[in-house]
This record gives C-alpha cells, sequence and structure tokens, in this order.
C-alpha cells in the first residue's frame, strides 16, 4: 500500500476493503485501491468538518517555489477535496524554498525547526485549512506546516495522514481510522488539540 500512494511501481498484491468486501489489490486494479482511499478521505474530513475547508498538503521534496508542478501529495489532496463537502479544495499552499530530498533516504534531517525555516507560504487562504500528507514519520514535516501556517494568522482546523509509522512495532491486524498524538520536538504534543488522524495498515 505504501508503495502505491508513494506513487512507486507495485509488484505484488495486497489485500483492502473495498465497499465493504476484502478486495486483493494488485497492478491489474491499483485504481480501486485509489478511489477508495479519496473517497474515505474526502467523507471522513466532510463528517469532522462539515464546512468548505482548503486541503493543504505538506509539499514532497521536490514541491519546491517557483516550479510549476504538481507534486504528488498535492494530487492526492486534490482528488480527496473532490469527493469532500460542497467548496472544499485542495491548495498548493506551502512549499520548500529549495529542493529538500527525502527524509527516509537521509537526504535530510527530521528536525521541525529545519523544516520551518525551509517552508514558505505561497498563497493567502479564506477557509479554515486541514493538512494532508501521504505519510508520517515523526511527524516533524506535519508539525512545521501547522506551526508556519498558524504564524502566518490562518486557522488549521484538522490534520490527516494515510500511513503513520506504529511505534513499538503494533499493528493492527486490518486498516482502520485511529487518532496518533506525536511530540514533533519543538512543541510538545502539537496534535493534542488537532490530532493526526490515519487509517494504518500493514504495507506491502
Amino acid at each position: 500500500m505504501k508503495k502505491v500512494v508513494k506513487g512507486e511501481p507495485l509488484k505484488g498484491r495486497f489485500m483492502f476493503p473495498i465497499n465493504g468486501l476484502s478486495t486483493r489489490i494488485d497492478g491489474n486494479n491499483v485504481i480501486q485501491f485509489h478511489r477508495e482511499i479519496n473517497q474515505l478521505f474526502g467523507t471522513r474530513i466532510s463528517v469532522n468538518h462539515p464546512y468548505p475547508v482548503r486541503i493543504v498538503p505538506v509539499p514532497n521534496g521536490d514541491g519546491v517555489v517557483g516550479q510549476n508542478n504538481s507534486f504528488r501529495t498535492l494530487q492526492i489532496a486534490s482528488a480527496v477535496a473532490a469527493k469532500g463537502f460542497p467548496g472544499s479544495e485542495a491548495t498548493d499552499m506551502l512549499r520548500w524554498h529549495e529542493e529538500m530530498g527525502k527524509a527516509h533516504l537521509n537526504q535530510r534531517a527530521r528536525m521541525v525547526d529545519n523544516h520551518v525555516n525551509a517552508l514558505r507560504v505561497t498563497c493567502g487562504c479564506d477557509k479554515p485549512i486541514v493538512l494532508f500528507d501521504d505519510f508520517v514519520t515523526t511527524g516533524s514535516q506535519l508539525a512545521a506546516s501547522k506551526i508556519k501556517l498558524t504564524e502566518a494568522g490562518y486557522n488549521v482546523v484538522g490534520i490527516y495522514s494515510i500511513f503513520d509509522v506504529v511505534e513499538n512495532g503494533v499493528r493492527p491486524d486490518a486498516p482502520g481510522w485511529r487518532v496518533v498524538e506525536r511530540n514533533p520536538q519543538r512543541i510538545a504534543d502539537l496534535f493534542a488539540q488537532f490530532p493526526l488522524v490515519a487509517p494504518p495498515a500493514p504495507i506491502a
């Protein structure tokens, strides 16, 4: 599942509930998984925030100021917004000031203050903001994104992620929603007020 969400080729297969039925996802029907994730998140955000919101994705490493590219988390956020509350939309509101590399390849440090300094707010917003990311390890990028937007005067009402690294190696038997709290190093339990909501799942 992680490979699919990350936009990498799926070489194996995994089971995922679609319309209440356990469905085998492989290279032939991976689009079903994408559609289900978009629908699940659009619905969940609408239930938790029953009003139009701006879904702001945490930019991938190639989401850089001045580059007119649609990075992966922006594409996912746009698809989620299309399934959400009427009037909701995804906004490319955060960018890195330079190409950042990939944290999971140790190309950059997972430090909140470093991320805050490297992020730029690229436009304004007149709606409440929901932050969105594809995969959370320490929560440092989400924490930095919330700090950056809050310090700029914007109202962050929710924080969501598709996957998170489960502490102590404990994983559930099936995908499902759960609330996660992180200590992102700059502000203790930053997500306590707006907990990170993620449907964890075994990773293929």
